[in-house]
């Protein structure tokens, strides 16, 4: 890749502002709480696109009933969105549930 190429290409910050704005505009009539961003690669399926993976807190999730739960606050269960940006135009490529698991 040239030098030309590396300038013309979007930054870290520039494609983590484009899931942010996917994320929103993807459900609009939902308030995401915890919103949070968890993952960011260049190239780790795709050399030319951003992956960026944000997650929430699920407010429609209810967790079991049980004796700890009452006495015990209880966590909302997180999902997580991955999002493919073109690293060249910064076009939304795709989303995908879930996480990448390292080994």
């Amino acid at each position: 890749m040239t030098e030309q190429e590396q300038r013309n290409r979007i930054d870290m910050k520039q494609a983590v502002d484009i899931a942010f704005r996917a994320i929103q505009q993807l459900y609009p009539s939902y308030t995401l709480e915890d919103l949070l961003l968890e993952e960011v690669y260049l190239g780790l399926m795709n050399e030319n696109e951003w992956e960026v993976t944000l997650g929430f807190a699920r407010p429609y999730s209810t967790e079991r009933p049980g004796t700890l739960s009452n006495v015990l606050p209880q966590t909302k269960p997180r999902t997580y969105k991955r999002f493919f940006i073109d690293a060249e135009s910064g076009d939304l490529k795709g989303m995908l549930d879930g996480r990448i698991e390292a080994d």
